[in-house]
């Protein structure tokens, strides 16, 4: 929706120095600057709208009675985007899973591991070219004793919306974990290795304490958005169910 809104106020632009007469104008390649609203950070509620008095709604039908927002308490409005606590940041639960099971996206141009293919970033939700398409996706075969699994917490029965999501790819041989690929979603932007977990419980027999500190691993560090504080507690769960293959 931000790219839409920005590239209809670039076109309105456009048009208005072209029907002015400067045929010159167009489109800049200069790069804008990028910028976090500090009142992202800020607990901001939401802007009321007001209606006229009934003095001044009866002496006419020329206004409306319940005027639309000033110019201050729409830009006000809008920067409390980041602060929200949306729980809408997660991909896909696919993108989740091909990223554990270590996938490569064929395209027309090129081969891309799925952990680049999902990576989000400021100006673009893709990084495919407007010319290229996704040929095939390459999911290469688990090794022997590996244990696949994929979970997610939602508070309806969605297809694709999860409030956290954790998909993983465990080599086990005797109890002791030997590789471990373990995926956040819905976290972040993008799907999230969890490097510290994996780390951790490679060559290491996964039991209830383990599994545990292992959770911990993954949530170590971490800076919830507002409201969003809930999910730390929901990702322990999910990450302790994974390494312990519980569903």
């Amino acid at each position: 929706m931000i790219q839409a809104v920005a590239l209809a106020r670039d076109a309105v632009l456009q048009i208005e120095s072209l029907l002015a007469g400067r045929a010159e104008a167009g489109l800049t390649d200069e790069p804008t600057e990028t910028y976090f609203t500090e009142s992202s950070f800020e607990e901001t509620p939401r802007v009321q709208p007001h209606s006229r008095p009934a003095g001044e709604r009866i002496g006419g039908i020329d206004s409306e009675d319940m005027p639309g927002l000033t110019t201050h308490e729409i830009e006000k409005e809008a920067h409390r985007c980041f602060n929200c606590g949306c729980l809408a940041v997660g991909p896909s639960d696919l993108a989740v899973a091909l990223v554990a099971l270590n996938a490569t996206i064929v395209t027309t141009k090129r081969r891309v591991s799925a952990d680049r293919f999902f990576m989000a970033s400021a100006t673009s939700s893709t990084i495919l070219e407007q010319d290229e398409l996704i040929r095939e996706i390459r999911v290469p075969k688990p090794p022997a004793g590996a244990r696949q699994s994929y979970d997610k917490f939602t508070l309806r029965k969605p297809i694709d919306f999860a409030v956290v999501s954790v998909a993983s790819v465990l080599t086990v041989k005797d109890g002791v974990c030997e590789d471990a690929r373990i995926v956040l979603g819905a976290v972040a932007p993008e799907p999230v290795r969890a490097r510290a977990t994996e780390d951790l419980i490679k060559g290491r027999a996964l039991d209830e304490k383990m599994a545990g500190e292992a959770a911990r691993a993954a949530v170590q560090g971490v800076v919830p958005l507002t409201m969003n504080d809930y999910k730390v507690e929901i990702t322990k769960t999910l990450v302790k169910r994974a390494i312990l293959g519980e569903r």
